[in-house]
């Protein structure tokens, strides 16, 4: 329920910038999103993705959306669109700090793939192989620790 409020409230500050005024529009505006974030906790990503991209093309300042979206494309690995859309959620809200964190986590991600390509092409015992093995060990390293502290 709190976070449907949060919802309403970020989508009335977009349609305010956007220049709707009409009550009809918020709430159409309001129903839009809130069909596509229903969609998207019950995992038909493929429902709640054109739902948002429609709500975003009328509202393209709508940072909680690009959020959202961005939050479908890791979820569906779609990475450098994620990127993307989180990029452009902190263009329109640059104190968002969960898109922050999210766009931090593709980088990670992506990085340590690059990584375990390397790895998988390097030659075993080669010093390429265990620089990028030990790159790799450290990356892991820091992000469990930091996983550990957060859950403390």
């Amino acid at each position: 329920m709190i976070i449907r409020l949060v919802a309403l409230v970020l989508v009335m500050s977009c349609v305010g910038f956007s220049g709707c005024t009409t009550s009809a529009s918020k709430k159409s505006v309001y129903s839009q999103y809130e069909q596509a974030v229903d969609a998207y906790n019950e995992g038909r990503f493929s429902d709640a993705e054109p739902l948002l991209r429609k709500l975003l093309k009328e509202h393209p300042q709508f940072a909680e959306g690009w959020f959202r979206l961005g939050n479908l494309y890791v979820r569906t690995g779609q990475n450098e669109a994620a990127i993307t859309a989180l990029k452009t959620c902190l263009r329109y809200d640059a104190d968002h700090s969960k898109a922050r964190y999210n766009l931090s986590l593709v980088h990670l991600k992506m990085g340590i793939a690059a990584l375990e390509e390397g790895i998988a092409r390097a030659v075993n015992g080669s010093s390429d192989y265990h620089q990028l093995v030990a790159l790799k060990k450290a990356m892991l390293s820091v992000t469990t620790d930091k996983s550990q502290a957060n859950a403390e």
